[in-house]
């Protein structure tokens, strides 16, 4: 038996700004050559949510690319570049959307009461509106909200969702209050998971201090990264411990403007 090389699908790679650019001029035009430069910068991304939904269903990857694609041709056509959402965010809602309700009318595990199959598409449509509207995906209590609904059958109709489809490791958990994770997460000693997180947040805080004064990246990388306390850096570099402490709020000041400024609200220190 063929085994499907593990891959998960992320919106890193695509080219947000030449993406945006094109889709402006596409706005502007309605050039079919546009739409085919948009298409050809954002396959990948389609490929990437395929292999990663068909690890949970039956069908072939070939087949959750050609609907993905019409989800990414949706998405092209309604998406407005000036109302400040980022395209890959409402891109794969769309595709990945698209490919659920392929999977799901190809294959319904059981019966679920009619009301909660109605709330599902409520559901969908709306979380495709506020996604577009906020520039990210709501949350259960967002979407409870706009459908004027308590949050728990909010809850009910996701629960109804995941019982229409085989459980898979790979699954991915959310809540309103933690970031998305797959099921698996849940079964890796909690330490380990951690130590994980806190390699990742390194590397973006590395990644970051590329963009800031080298003051400031002195400074936090000698706290921050080689973990040294205020007081040896202030004797190492034969200032007072006030002038560390300003110095280092100017730091943290200055790369929150970067985080800022790049659209990511929170930075790892």
């Amino acid at each position: 038996m063929q085994t499907k090389k593990a891959s998960t699908y992320t919106r890193s790679d695509v080219d947000t700004d030449l993406v945006h650019s094109l889709l402006a001029e596409y706005r502007q035009t309605k050039a079919s050559g546009t739409k085919d430069l948009i298409i050809k910068h954002c396959i990948g991304l389609v490929k990437r949510i395929a292999n990663g939904l068909a690890r949970r269903s039956t069908d072939s990857v070939d087949d959750l690319i050609q609907v993905g694609c019409i989800g990414l041709i949706k998405a092209i056509e309604n998406f407005d570049p000036t109302a400040g959402a980022k395209c890959t965010t409402y891109f794969t809602h769309l595709i990945a959307g698209e490919m659920r309700h392929y999977c799901r009318d190809r294959a319904m595990l059981f019966r679920a009461p009619r009301e909660l199959v109605e709330l599902n598409f409520r559901i969908s449509r709306m979380t495709q509106a506020l996604t577009y509207e906020f520039g990210r995906e709501p949350t259960d209590l967002e979407l409870a909200s706009a459908l004027e609904v308590e949050p728990k059958k909010i809850q009910e109709a996701f629960e109804v969702e995941r019982r229409r489809t085989l459980i898979s490791l790979d699954q991915t958990l959310s809540s309103d209050n933690s970031d998305d994770q797959v099921f698996l997460d849940t079964l890796v000693d909690t330490k380990y998971q951690g130590f994980i997180h806190l390699q990742e947040h390194r590397l973006v805080l590395q990644d970051a201090l590329k963009n800031v004064t080298p003051q400031a990246r002195e400074i936090i990388e000698e706290i921050f990264l080689n973990e040294q306390t205020q007081a040896s850096y202030a004797k190492r570099h034969k200032i007072s411990q006030m002038q560390t402490s300003r110095r280092l709020r100017s730091a943290l000041a200055e790369l929150r403007r970067y985080f800022h400024k790049i659209g990511q609200h929170q930075a790892p220190v």
